[in-house]
């Protein structure tokens, strides 16, 4: 699958292009109230990409009626040949569009560690829920 091809894929599920940007960059307005941004190399970056260059891609979450950003992360493709990194960039966002346009999901806070019931380096994470009705993390790669 093309970048091109991704790009109708998001479309399909509800996601707006921005032809402003130089790169792929959608939008979705989610109906429990969260707007999600995600972007993404094209065509044109990936063809001139090196053996030795890391990719990424990025994705935020927002609240529509506020406009607070709830959530954001990037996901940078270390090591492998060129073609290896692309094929796992596509990967991930193949898997990031049908999960979040089609799952409920949560934030959740957590800590990196925890001395004598104190909790240290908080962070959080975006979890779907599958069909399972447990909570997994949106990206399995």
């Amino acid at each position: 699958m093309t970048f091109t091809e991704i790009v109708d894929l998001g479309v399909k599920n509800g996601f707006i292009i921005n032809k402003e940007k130089k790169y792929p960059f959608l939008t979705l307005n989610r109906k429990d109230g969260i707007k999600v941004e995600l972007s993404f190399p094209g065509e044109n970056v990936v063809s001139d990409l090196g053996e030795g260059v890391n990719i990424n891609w990025e994705y935020k979450l927002f609240d529509t009626k506020t406009g607070v950003e709830l959530y954001k992360d990037w996901l940078d493709i270390y090591g492998g040949t060129a073609q290896d990194k692309i094929m796992r960039i596509k990967n991930e966002v193949i898997e990031f569009i049908n999960k979040i346009s089609t799952s409920e999901i949560r934030i959740k806070e957590k800590f990196a560690f925890s001395f004598f019931g104190f909790k240290f380096l908080k962070y959080k994470e975006l979890e779907f829920k599958t069909e399972n009705n447990l909570w997994s993390e949106i990206i399995n790669g």
